[in-house]
Parts: C-alpha cells; structure tokens; sequence
C-alpha cells in the first residue's frame, strides 16, 4: 500500500498492489487512482522460455490532458484493455503486442485543424465560398467513442476506429518507441448536417478524406497530420463524382415529379435510390 507516488512525472495516489513472483510465474494486481479516476491491471505471467504475458486493464474517467499533456483532445477517458506479448525485453514485448483496446472519453474537444485545412482547400478547388472556414479549430463533443488494435507489434498494423457528432474516424500504421517515430494513415469521413458550429454541406459529406499524420512521438496532432497530394487528387475526384451524381438525381427527380402519375412515384424514387447508391 503506497499513498502517494511519482513515476517519471506521473503523480499517483491510493496505490495497492499485490504482486506474487513463483515457479517462473509472474502475477499482479494493481489499483491506484489519479488525474480524476481510477486505473486498474491484472497480469499474469510466465518466465519460462520465450516469455509471455497477459494483462487485463481499466481506466475510469481519466483527465486526459492533465495525464498526457496533450491540448489536442480534452475530456474524462475510459477504456477496458486486453493484451498479450512474449519476450523478456522491451524490445520483444513491443515486436509482439496483441490485444484490443475499447475506449471513450466524455464531455471534451478534439482539434480539428487538420479536417479544416482539407475542407477550406476543398471548397477552394470547387470555386465556393470556404464554409470550413468558419469552423472553430476544436470540436466540442458529449461522447467519442473508438477502438484499438494491436496486431503483433506496435511498429505496423494497428487499427483503430472512433466516433463523434458527425464525424467518423478509422487509421491505420504504428509507432517506433525506440526511434521516437510514428506513421498513421487516416481516413475520414463527414455526415451531411446543416446544423451545429461544424455544417457540412453534401459535397463534403460522405467522402473518405485522407489525413498521413507521421513525425515525433512528442510532436503536436496539428503539426502531425497533414493532406497529402495524392490523398488530396483522389479527394477532389471523389468530390466531382458525388457532385455529378447528386445533380443527376436532381435532375431525373424532377422530371419523375413532372411526368409519373402518382401511384407510380413512391416506388420510381425507391428504384432510384438503389440505382445511384
């Protein structure tokens, strides 16, 4: 039982920790509380052979700028964690790290700057006003929710998934501890809304927007992420083609009000739907 604690920085209270090392086995059950919750681990272990672990974790409404320092994302973190690895050393554990990592994080903001930047340029290409432009640089949310994988390591294959509001996110890549390196290529996607500090008009909706964010592990996100040039061709491309999609639609709609009988509208707008999805 410790009452109070430092680890490199990390101030933690009420830590109680039961650890048991016998026969090559290794097992632990550790609480402690800190930055506004709680944080639990239970793992179990062995030293035989090549080594392997398991551990099990949860973290209850973390405040998660005070915990990482990062300004980028605000608000009170949980999460359930569930892992496995096999080595002795850092640099094996880190090579072979399963597990799956469901999280959310309550009443907070995320900087959006990144998104922002793509939209100004895309409304720019399209020769309209940059409605993006009006957008603050951080979204306010009420609940973000999201998933992380780990896929034998932490240098390549993760994937992870988060929502907000109107907003989805999915990424893939890794990051190199050792190297202070990561490399994430994200996609993002946008629901119509005409409501709200972030309006999304239909030409930005519903369209994957490619983000590479890679750099320092101690970088800031807005600094990170960033459009690249071919993600930003493909984009302005998948922009033309929903614009001339939505249009004909538009286009036969009308005609269908002009010229079907009554009876007959219902079921032409349903086939019509299928035929431009």
């Amino acid at each position: 039982q410790i009452g109070s604690v430092d680890v490199d920085g990390y101030e933690l209270t009420n830590v109680s920790a039961v650890v048991v090392n016998r026969d090559h086995r290794q097992t632990a059950d550790i609480s402690m509380q800190g930055y506004d919750g709680t944080v639990s681990v239970k793992f179990d272990g062995t030293s035989k052979g090549e080594g392997s672990g398991h551990a099990l974790a949860e973290v209850k409404a973390i405040d998660i700028t005070r915990l990482t320092q990062l300004e980028a994302l605000t608000g009170a973190l949980s999460l359930t964690s569930e892992t496995t690895f096999s080595g002795h050393r850092q640099s094996q554990i880190l090579n072979t790290l399963d597990g799956v990592t469901r999280f959310q994080i309550q009443d907070g903001t995320l900087d959006v700057t990144p998104v922002k930047r793509v939209a100004v340029l895309v409304d720019t290409l399209r020769g309209s006003d940059a409605e993006a432009a009006t957008w603050p640089d951080r979204m306010p949310f009420t609940q973000l929710e999201g998933e992380h994988r780990f896929n034998k390591g932490t240098r390549a294959d993760q994937t992870f998934d988060f929502r907000l509001e109107n907003v989805l996110v999915t990424g893939s890549g890794g990051f190199d501890v050792v190297g202070n390196h990561l490399g994430y290529d994200i996609s993002i996607k946008l629901e119509e809304t005409a409501s709200g500090p972030f309006p999304v008009p239909p030409w930005l909706a519903r369209i994957n927007w490619p983000v590479r964010c890679e750099g320092g592990l101690d970088d800031s996100l807005a600094d990170l992420c960033l459009p690249g040039k071919t993600g930003i061709q493909k984009l302005a491309g998948d922009i033309v083609k929903q614009e001339l999609r939505r249009k004909g639609e538009q286009t036969i709609r009308e005609k269908i009000e002009e010229r079907l009988p009554d009876d007959l509208k219902d079921k032409a707008s349903d086939l019509l739907k299928r035929l431009f999805k």
